[in-house]
């Protein structure tokens, strides 16, 4: 029995998907089914894809499309296709390196509540340095193979999904057509179930990036259309900045209640800027390993110095002047007062959360986001 389907709609670039079976090929040494669903491509394509012959690891099968489906239509065929516990949805502008999917599986089967995990990735800024190969950029990542840093949502470019996730939520929306935004509704669905979305950060997979959407004239129209339907349905990303003075920190309950509200909120798409008053340096993984929490790629900490917090708080805030706070979040009465009264010159609602509670009872919406809050506004 195979471990893995991987589905790779295909419309076109004959090089490219060429170079991509191809890095399959070389190194995955796991049992799994390539799925290629071919979106009514040309004839140099198809004589590409007809060359692809299964070997001991690799089974290659061909959807072939009369017309083009689109990367949802051509995804949810792939899926339905296969049978395989885990399935891979995978660009055909991307490059395996060694072991990467056998470490995205090894992630994923590490925890139940582990729905969706993307691999670390030129996608998230990762390239090979002057002189490097990305092989030489997956050796480095190796030290990682274990580690995982939860996501808000994963990117479809290559997500590996278990099975039973897409037993309980389906696939992919096809109201979203040809791209965008269809892989970020599908995280938010998984996590509505209870699953999480997560990076493997020890898995390298290269990623050219919008190959096969350069080919699309009116790809601007249509992100544009995508991202009103996502945002109708789920609400708009907020940035949400999070002044804490470092004697909340110091409280070890205190410090689950502020950290677990965070994590909370990130999974709902919201970006946390923490600002934390410390007399030395301080980072996110110091913070999040002493409370045993695990990263979240969407919480951002800054140390700030403890003299004069309020208005170096307030400095902040004023000087996002191009991507402003949606909001401020405090957990100290007197601090969101501080902030509040400024409010006519950074126009940023202020809100104070009582520390000796959690975010989430008695909710109200903010900004057409419902994850959130118990919230006295300022």
């Amino acid at each position: 029995m195979t471990l893995c389907d991987i589905v790779i709609p295909v419309y076109n670039q004959p090089e490219l998907t060429k170079a991509c079976v191809e890095s399959i090929f070389r190194t995955t040494r796991i049992p799994v089914r390539l799925i290629i669903v071919d979106n009514a491509s040309g004839a140099a394509t198809k004589s590409v894809i007809q060359g692809f012959a299964s070997n001991e690891h690799v089974t290659v099968d061909v959807i072939a499309n009369a017309a083009n489906l689109g990367f949802s239509k051509a995804v949810n065929q792939g899926m339905r296709t296969g049978n395989s516990p885990f399935c891979l949805v995978l660009n055909n502008d991307t490059l395996f390196t060694d072991d990467c999917l056998k470490i995205m599986v090894d992630v994923a089967q590490g925890s139940a509540d582990i729905g969706i995990v993307n691999p670390e990735s030129s996608t998230f800024g990762v390239r090979p340095k002057n002189g490097e190969t990305i092989d030489d950029v997956a050796k480095r990542l190796l030290a990682h193979k274990t580690a995982w840093v939860e996501f808000s949502n994963c990117i479809g470019f290559a997500m590996l999904v278990k099975r039973e996730v897409i037993g309980r939520i389906g696939g992919l929306d096809e109201a979203f057509g040809i791209a965008y935004f269809e892989d970020s509704d599908f995280s938010m669905r998984a996590k509505e179930a209870g699953y999480r979305c997560v990076k493997a950060c020890g898995a390298y997979i290269f990623h050219h990036e919008h190959k096969s959407l350069d080919l699309v004239g009116w790809k601007e129209e249509l992100f544009q259309k995508n991202k009103a339907l996502y945002q109708r349905r789920w609400g708009k990303p907020l940035r949400i900045f999070l002044p804490l003075k470092q004697a909340v920190l110091r409280d070890k309950s205190a410090a689950q209640t502020v950290l677990s509200d965070m994590v909370r909120l990130a999974r709902n798409e919201c970006y946390i800027y923490g600002f934390v008053s410390s007399g030395m340096p301080l980072t996110k993984h110091e913070i999040f390993r002493e409370h045993g929490f695990n990263e979240t790629a969407n919480i951002a900490i800054t140390a700030a110095p403890p003299f004069f917090f309020g208005p170096y708080a307030l400095y902040r805030i004023l000087r996002k002047r191009k991507k402003p706070y949606d909001l401020v979040l405090c957990y100290e009465s007197s601090l969101a007062k501080f902030i509040g009264r400024f409010y006519p010159i950074h126009r940023c609602p202020v809100y104070c959360v009582s520390r000796e509670t959690k975010l989430g009872n008695n909710v109200i919406s903010v900004g057409g986001v419902s994850p959130v809050i118990r919230l006295k506004k300022q």
